[in-house]
């Protein structure tokens, strides 16, 4: 933290702030500020309390989510740990206490954690948020399962059904797979993921000629799109059409340079040419 803000909390909760406008300023203060502000107003918001009922477990997730921001991300599952041992029944700590934990890699923990959150809240956002774990592990049963229990409490979001697609077509069920995407497709007709994730599909199958056309209407979505550049790339290298495939390849460098996956991806690529 910058020198000057920890003397401005300094100051503060040396001056008497601890009267009750102070908190409620300091506290709106620490939900609606950014990065090192916030956690300037959250910790001020927190300690000016000197109790437990002065220090809500939401302060703490605010606080969190500043140290989330700035990339600390320790400071973040401590803060939201206090949060739940102020309220263990918070489930929004919980669940973004698991996000976390999933951006380090701690799987296990994350599932442990959206999984505590859905026995408190069984929302579609926390069985979505546990599909996408479960996917990255290859438990493609449970994956389905989860997203399909997101549908059900929300069928109106493509994106749920977009995810839902995903894990049935990597357990090679491509009917279903494809008609979540159409579902997909008639909540948002202009869907670029959408069309991706059916390209893919065809692509599968074989059908070259129905992926190209479907990571083109992709790419006239969004041209900014580069997974889907490569993967008409992919498409146009089985076709044999190897000029175009190499085209596509120069676009995805242009867009994402720094990239690690595709980089990598890229580089296979161009290793089978």
């Amino acid at each position: 933290m910058h020198p000057a803000h920890k003397f401005l909390i300094a100051f503060i909760l040396s001056a008497g702030g601890y009267i009750a406008f102070t908190y409620i300023d300091f506290g709106k203060r620490c939900g609606t500020a950014r990065g090192t502000e916030a956690v300037v107003y959250c910790t001020i918001a927190i300690n000016v309390g000197r109790s437990e009922w002065m220090r809500p477990p939401q302060l703490y997730v605010a606080r969190a989510s500043a140290y989330q921001s700035k990339g600390d991300l320790d400071s973040a599952i401590a803060d939201l740990s206090e949060a739940i041992r102020l309220n263990p029944r918070y489930d929004v700590a919980y669940n973004r206490r698991g996000a976390i934990y999933r951006q380090l890699g701690q799987l296990d923990r994350a599932i442990t954690d959206h999984t505590e959150a859905i026995k408190i809240f069984p929302i579609a956002y926390y069985f979505a948020s546990r599909g996408h774990i479960y996917f990255t592990r290859n438990d493609f049963t449970r994956c389905i399962s989860d997203f399909s229990e997101a549908i059900r409490h929300i069928p109106s979001n493509a994106d749920t059904y977009i995810s839902r697609g995903v894990c049935l077509e990597a357990i090679k069920d491509y009917p279903a797979a494809l008609k979540d995407i159409e579902a997909a497709l008639k909540i948002n007709p202009r869907h670029p993921s959408a069309y991706n994730n059916r390209g893919n599909i065809y692509l599968a199958r074989g059908q070259l000629l129905q992926a190209i056309s479907e990571f083109s209407e992709a790419i006239e979505i969004n041209p900014s799109y580069a997974r889907a550049y490569y993967n008409r790339a992919l498409a146009y290298r089985a076709a044999g059409d190897i000029a175009r495939a190499k085209a596509d390849i120069e676009k995805v460098r242009s867009l994402n340079p720094n990239d690690s996956v595709l980089i990598e991806r890229l580089n296979k690529f161009e290793t089978k040419q």
